[in-house]
């Protein structure tokens, strides 16, 4: 069983990979905001953290930037839309495994996060 932070505002999201992935034996942690999720990342040590890119008070790249920075080695999966060539370079630079659309798709989620636990491979995947 792996530990997954999920940091996203979206409730709805939120329940979605959270059903998703305990239903497959995965613990799940949750975070409402990048500073909420940049603490419980450090405090919790997950296996796989996934954020939405967009979040109230610290985006997603910048709590992964931080986390990197600080010698964390999880895999990420970031939700939200890849279709600027900056959010896809720093995606890559930061070792992104893989993104999700929102709406996310629950078979989406635990392909992702399996791949992440299994590899530990940072070629990006997208997943609808």
């Amino acid at each position: 069983m792996a530990s997954v932070l999920i940091i996203d505002d979206s409730l709805l999201t939120f329940a979605f990979a959270q059903s998703a992935l305990q239903s497959h034996g995965h613990r799940v942690i949750s975070a409402r905001d990048g500073v909420e999720g940049l603490s419980t990342a450090r405090d919790e040590r997950p296996d796989v953290i996934i954020t939405a890119l967009s979040l109230p008070a610290l985006d997603g790249l910048s709590v992964l930037r931080i986390l990197r920075e600080e010698g964390h080695a999880s895999p990420y999966i970031v939700i939200g839309d890849l279709q600027s060539e900056t959010t896809r370079t720093a995606c890559e630079t930061l070792g992104v495994v893989g993104s999700i659309s929102r709406p996310i798709n629950a078979a989406c989620v635990r392909e992702l996060v399996d791949l992440a636990l299994r590899t530990g491979d940072t070629r990006m995947q997208a997943a609808a």
